[in-house]
């Protein structure tokens, strides 16, 4: 059914999308300083970093800019549909429903390609992670070797993570106390966290909506019995994490990945789950300026997706191959 994703969101409440700071709105950013904006694409949260890093590489030496406007790919999706009034030329969601969903409509040109495989991964806030004294401390807040669980892979080079694993709670010592994750609703990397934890024994524990609160305490935001927070996209997720408003949380690989934050999150810090991953799809869109359709079918061509190159480059951005 086409437009379900928009039908789901008018039920759950979901606002009108504006350009703003964090809360479920897009932010947007220019890549190029020519002031003449040739394009606007609209790219899920987890794949931000790289879609930025790729653009810089195809706008260089062009006569125009690129806006690159970031947000759950929910909250995108609601943006597109019904008239596409912020004008994208390009959806880069993190699932493939959502591009599916637009196949076929006036709004697109073509069909949902898919161009990315995401991995989520486990990932501790900072403090919790300096104040460790062990040498892969994000490993030991996992149960391993259960009898039934998720299944995970170690971050480390030489380590292992043994199957099956399942997060500890209290009063086990150390604990995750708090969590965050994804609005599954909206974010697709929410959805996988809610697989994983459902895999995990987990599946019927309440989550309580934190919107775009990233920096107030977990603890202070949920109800009795309740140790998990979710937030509007998965950019904001990691927020909470960096902002030690939580234990830990599941964010993308591709967040946290060596080539694009200069190892800013030590392996220590996190564990890999590829076992659920997020399939992930584009599709062009109709917008009034043809011009900009054929610069972002050009940027499509540019990043020659499903080639060896790009499987490649994939695995270089944390990210598996197609």
């Amino acid at each position: 059914m086409k437009h379900s994703f928009k039908l789901l969101s008018r039920v759950l409440g979901t606002t009108a999308i504006f350009l703003a700071s964090h809360g479920a709105h897009a932010e947007c950013d220019t890549v190029g300083t020519t002031g003449v904006l040739g394009f606007k694409m609209a790219v899920a949260s987890n794949f931000y970093l790289s879609a930025k890093e790729r653009a810089g590489a195809f706008q260089a030496g062009k006569t125009y800019d690129i806006l690159i406007c970031e947000g759950s790919s929910g909250d995108l999706y609601n943006e597109i549909v019904p008239d596409n009034e912020p004008q994208y030329a390009l959806f880069m969601s993190a699932d493939t429903a959502r591009p599916a969903d637009l196949a076929g409509t006036p709004l697109a040109i073509g069909n949902a390609v898919t161009y990315a495989k995401g991995t989520p991964v486990f990932l501790l806030s900072p403090i919790v992670y300096t104040a460790s004294t062990a040498a892969y401390p994000a490993r030991d807040y996992l149960n391993q070797g259960l009898l039934s669980g998720a299944t995970a892979e170690s971050s480390i080079p030489g380590t292992t993570v043994t199957n099956d694993v399942s997060i500890k709670r209290p009063p086990a010592t150390p604990s995750v106390n708090f969590l965050a994750i994804g609005d599954p609703a909206k974010a697709p990397y929410g959805a996988a966290a809610q697989l994983i934890l459902s895999a995990m024994g987990f599946g019927g524990s309440s989550v309580f909506s934190a919107g775009g609160s990233y920096n107030t305490p977990c603890s202070t935001l949920v109800g009795t019995g309740q140790w998990i927070c979710s937030y509007n996209n998965i950019n904001i997720t990691l927020d909470a994490i960096n902002a030690n408003s939580v234990t830990a949380g599941f964010v993308s690989y591709g967040q946290v990945c060596p080539t694009l934050t200069s190892s800013s999150y030590p392996a220590g810090q996190y564990v890999l789950f590829p076992d659920y991953p997020t399939t992930q799809a584009y599709i062009l869109l109709n917008v009034t300026d043809t011009t900009a359709e054929t610069k972002a079918a050009a940027f499509i061509s540019f990043l020659g997706i499903g080639t060896t190159s790009w499987n490649t480059w994939l695995t270089d951005h944390c990210y598996q191959e197609l």
